[in-house]
């Protein structure tokens, strides 16, 4: 995949027709071979896996009331829209994190005064990158959604059927930062003109061709396009753009979640866990000085 550099907020585009590759340059004889019926057996394994996990992990986590509550406050916290991603990483460290806390206070084989400390470790790194892991996730935003609207602008210039220029007109993907304020009114003034034009069987042919519902027009007067994302699931619908995009996002949060919570905020933490440990510890043992 390649994406082009801004200069003065305008992109400059490819002129070789070249498809997006995410699986690397193969050759056609490694390609020969990840196809032949040697590797059947193990696709058809990893999928049975896949599938399993998706089943009895994710699906019984995602719909469990723990998730529901925390997807649910996370969500008052915050303006923007639920990000599935973010809530699920922050509530799996949640569990992890929490689970750390309580076998640690209840190991006997550690000192009590020590089983503190670390338990006072495990819960500011915990605090410390939750509250991080999101603050970065959202800084980077903007930054993801530029790269994700390039990648969009590249993959119109090669699927210019992608467009639906039916419904929106012609239009070229060096606008598509324009296309994306203008085409909910595009989109809904078009209907009403063809509703008025057209006979309803007409219209409901139409409809098909532009891949819409009357419902649907409804729903955009008060929907916001805010950004190519928008513009692509209520108006292009191009379902493999659709994973691509939202697959950028997705290898954003994850790589934030993980760099924050396994190595960025665990370095910082250790010192202050270390003496607010050993603060704690000198005050019990000078309370119980003074009791004897």
């Amino acid at each position: 995949m390649q994406i082009s550099p801004i200069q003065n907020y305008t992109y400059n585009y490819r002129t070789t027709k070249t498809q997006p590759n995410f699986t690397g340059n193969l050759s056609a004889a490694e390609e020969t071979v990840l196809n032949s019926k040697l590797f059947s057996p193990v696709k058809k394994s990893y999928a049975k896996m896949v599938i399993w996990l998706t089943n009895n992990y994710y699906a019984k986590l995602a719909k469990g009331k723990i998730a529901g509550k925390f997807i649910s406050m996370t969500n008052k916290m915050s303006k923007d829209k639920a990000d599935m991603t973010k809530h699920m990483a922050a509530l799996g460290a949640t569990l992890i994190s929490g689970m750390y806390v309580v076998r640690t206070l209840q190991n006997d084989k550690l000192d009590k005064e020590k089983r503190k400390t670390l338990a006072i470790n495990d819960a500011m790194t915990w605090a410390i990158s939750t509250a991080g892991a999101y603050t970065f996730d959202k800084a980077l935003g903007n930054w993801c959604d530029d790269i994700t609207t390039r990648y969009a602008a590249n993959y119109f210039m090669d699927h210019p059927e992608s467009k639906n220029v039916e419904l929106l007109g012609d239009w070229k993907p060096e606008n598509i930062k324009e296309v994306v304020k203008t085409a909910k009114d595009k989109a809904i003034s078009k209907y009403e003109e063809m509703k008025k034009t057209l006979s309803p069987e007409e219209l409901k042919k139409w409809l098909e061709k532009v891949n819409m519902k009357e419902k649907h027009f409804e729903y955009l007067k008060d929907f916001e396009v805010k950004n190519i994302s928008d513009l692509n699931t209520q108006l292009l619908k191009n379902e493999i753009l659709d994973k691509r995009m939202r697959g950028i996002g997705v290898f954003k949060t994850l790589f934030v979640f993980g760099m924050v919570y396994r190595y960025v905020v665990p370095v910082l933490v250790m010192k202050p866990a270390n003496w607010i440990g050993n603060y704690l510890q000198k005050k019990n043992a000078e309370k119980q000085q003074a009791q004897n």
